[in-house]
């Protein structure tokens, strides 16, 4: 990438296709969420002493917690660049530059950033797997420092687990057994025991 974008901020659409349908018992879990969600609203504390769960997210547009969600519409600056969102900025770094992880930057919407990024008649970099976990964190990380009402969110969470609840992915949610490393989850959590360190 040549040019600087800091100023450059591309205007970013919502985007609309919906991923699968979680799982019957991840549903039910989404419903103790909501009203987990009402009960924080009514009685200004969390972790609730009557409510104790996981919470599972998925879609950017849930409440309370769409947030978690890389194709939430919270953008970070990283690199001197202005990324919609951390999907356009996890898929981008799988090229290191150039006219390809520009376009992502630049894609109208997380899916589609999402679609280029994984585009496998452009070379990747040799190194991503070893780095894919330190890139994600960074943009985690940068997500919830730059935008304080999420931030909140997330400390919110108290200590209870955070679960990203998709059956196609074993690597970064649960996965299709819920056996899943769930790494994005496992960042989401670490995000936030170093946000409330940073509070003292």
């Amino acid at each position: 990438m040549n040019e600087s974008a800091a100023v450059d901020r591309p205007q970013f659409f919502a985007e609309t296709t919906e991923p699968p349908v979680p799982t019957t018992a991840a549903a039910t879990e989404r419903k103790s969420v909501a009203a987990a969600g009402r009960c924080l609203a009514r009685c200004g504390t969390h972790p609730c002493h009557e409510v104790r769960m996981t919470i599972y997210f998925y879609g950017a547009g849930e409440v309370p917690y769409g947030c978690f969600s890389n194709f939430s519409a919270h953008g970070v600056d990283l690199d001197g660049y202005w990324w919609p969102t951390t999907e356009h900025y996890f898929q981008a770094q799988k090229f290191t530059g150039g006219r390809h992880a520009e376009l992502i930057r630049r894609a109208r919407t997380p899916l589609r950033a999402a679609e280029l990024g994984r585009d496998r008649s452009k070379p990747m970099r040799r190194d991503w797997e070893r780095v894919k976990d330190d890139v994600m964190r960074r943009a985690v990380a940068a997500k919830f420092r730059t935008h304080a009402d999420i931030g909140a969110v997330l400390l919110a969470t108290g200590d209870e687990e955070i679960v990203e609840d998709t059956t196609s992915d074993h690597y970064w949610g649960r996965g299709r057994t819920g056996t899943g490393k769930n790494m994005l989850g496992r960042i989401l959590m670490r995000t936030r025991s170093r946000l409330l360190a940073d509070l003292g």
